[in-house]
């Protein structure tokens, strides 16, 4: 859960620049991309069935994914 919360804190830090520099547009591509990055990684993690430094990994990239979409769901809602 470290990894997560790593995670969550850098996609929403690095999500909020992108967005200020970029706008929304680039911001939802670069979504579409930590969504199939965080599928693949998860049916990696579930072929491999084992406790290793790829638990790490996708729960670090499920974190930052999270961070990256509730900074952009709130920045295009207003808040």
């Amino acid at each position: 859960m470290i990894a997560f919360g790593f995670g969550e804190v850098l996609g929403g830090w690095i999500t909020g620049i992108v967005i200020d520099k970029y706008g929304c547009k680039t911001a939802s591509i670069k979504n579409v991309f930590l969504t199939a990055l965080m599928t693949s990684v998860t049916l990696f993690c579930i072929n491999v069935n084992k406790y290793s430094i790829t638990t790490f990994i996708m729960c670090f990239v499920w974190g930052y994914m999270d961070g990256s979409l509730n900074i952009h769901c709130h920045s295009i809602m207003g808040f």
